[in-house]
């Protein structure tokens, strides 16, 4: 008697996938609220801003106030992003509301053998599924920038989509986590030049860099274990590397 045919797939991996990808109500999540020129800024209207939200609709997921006086709101369902967008003003201010240009995007990891193509092609291929940027990763072999079958894929989609066709094939997308930005004088995590304050260290050893050329025993300046600052085994480095992974997600 004939198996029964099912709606998955297996991979070469062994990795099981549906043939379709997971659909998701897709909506921008995040509206930026900006009071109208000569109106009070919608941050100095805490408890108001508050008080016509709850009238009007359930408390959004999140809400936060920027630096200009603007209002980032957080929804979670398309229901709640028409009611935000369709209030004409809050906490007594008349307002104009847009989609965030950047917490609207997602951004995902697609690598195959098969997908031996320009990135700018697979970009412009990719365009009906809503992808917006494609960026080829690259590894150097005798000086040279040879480009891999990775690629950094960007959704103008609020929820990241586990799988993408290409053609005929499938590949499986996985979160993209960006890598944690060292500066290179003190070695340590989570700001730049400008705003460093720390003295220069050695990458290998630790100590202060006025020795030239470092033949000692590698030192983490980070945490103090028998390898370089660059070590991506550093436990600090995989710290800040979860941190960023959270805050991607």
């Amino acid at each position: 008697m004939a198996n029964e045919l099912d709606n998955s797939q297996a991979t070469p991996q062994g990795i099981t996938h549906s043939l379709e990808p997971a659909t998701f109500e897709d909506f921008p999540r995040f509206v930026i609220l900006k009071a109208n020129s000569g109106q009070k800024p919608l941050t100095t209207c805490l408890f108001e801003v508050h008080s016509d939200f709850k009238n009007t609709l359930r408390t959004p997921k999140q809400m936060w106030g920027e630096n200009d006086g603007t209002l980032v709101v957080e929804v979670t369902s398309r229901q709640q992003y028409e009611k935000v967008c369709s209030l004409s003003s809050l906490g007594g201010s008349s307002h104009n509301h847009q989609e965030h240009p950047t917490l609207n995007v997602t951004k995902g990891v697609v690598a195959s053998h098969n997908l031996c193509i320009q990135h700018s092609e697979l970009a412009a291929k990719l365009a009906e599924k809503k992808v917006t940027n494609v960026y080829n990763i690259t590894r150097s072999l005798n000086g040279v920038h040879v480009p891999t079958n990775t690629f950094i894929t960007t959704f103008n989609t609020s929820h990241l989509q586990e799988l993408i066709i290409c053609g005929y094939e499938r590949f499986p997308v996985r979160p993209f986590v960006s890598r944690p930005r060292c500066f290179n004088s003190c070695n340590f995590f989570g700001h730049n030049q400008k705003n460093c304050k720390r003295p220069s260290v050695c990458v290998n050893c630790g100590q202060s860099p006025s020795h030239g050329a470092c033949s000692l025993p590698e030192n983490c300046s980070n945490c103090g274990e028998q390898h370089a600052a660059s070590s991506q085994s550093c436990v600090t480095y995989l710290f800040e590397k979860d941190v960023l992974a959270r805050n991607d997600s």
